[in-house]
């Protein structure tokens, strides 16, 4: 049939479960079901072929002097990092505890923060909690986060269940 609204599909469901008689379960209870069962669903594609899901992007613009930025408030699992420069993106590195003895000695011995090749070489992210840190903090320019976001629930009042368009995977 194609596209269902959110309606129609509580109206199957409780059909398929023989409850279209007496008012044994409300619609928001049948919604909140419906939801739940959506959202792990979505959890579960997240975790188990990360690479098919899609992706949203958040420009990011980061500032010199400043170490930690907030990230989406529906992001659900962090894709990448691309740096942004010269109208390309370039893939940043995720920082590494077991790194960080040798990225403070290339700073502190000078050694080049910035390549001609790749402008995001000796440029590190990590996120922790709900925010994005940037390493070293002594450059300014725009990173682009690609993330899956979190599933949003469907209500009710013609809604869609159709997915919406949406942005492809590029990381």
């Amino acid at each position: 049939k194609g596209r269902l609204t959110l309606d129609e599909f509580k109206t199957q469901v409780l059909a398929m479960a023989d409850r279209t008689g007496a008012a044994s379960i409300t619609s928001t209870e049948v919604y909140l079901l419906i939801n739940q069962a959506l959202a792990q669903i979505w959890n579960d594609l997240a975790s188990t072929v990360p690479d098919s899901m899609i992706a949203s992007v958040s420009a990011i613009t980061v500032t010199a002097g400043t170490e930690s930025y907030n990230l989406p408030d529906d992001l659900l699992v962090a894709r990448c990092v691309m740096l942004l420069s010269g109208g390309y993106e370039y893939p940043m590195q995720v920082y590494r505890m077991e790194d960080k003895g040798d990225i403070a000695m290339w700073i502190q011995y000078g050694m080049p923060v910035t390549s001609i090749v790749n402008p995001a070489a000796f440029k590190w992210y990590k996120i922790l909690g709900a925010k994005l840190f940037v390493y070293p903090k002594t450059w300014s320019g725009t990173v682009n986060l690609y993330y899956l976001p979190q599933c949003t629930p469907i209500s009710s009042g013609g809604t869609s269940l159709t997915p919406s368009a949406s942005l492809p995977y590029v990381c």
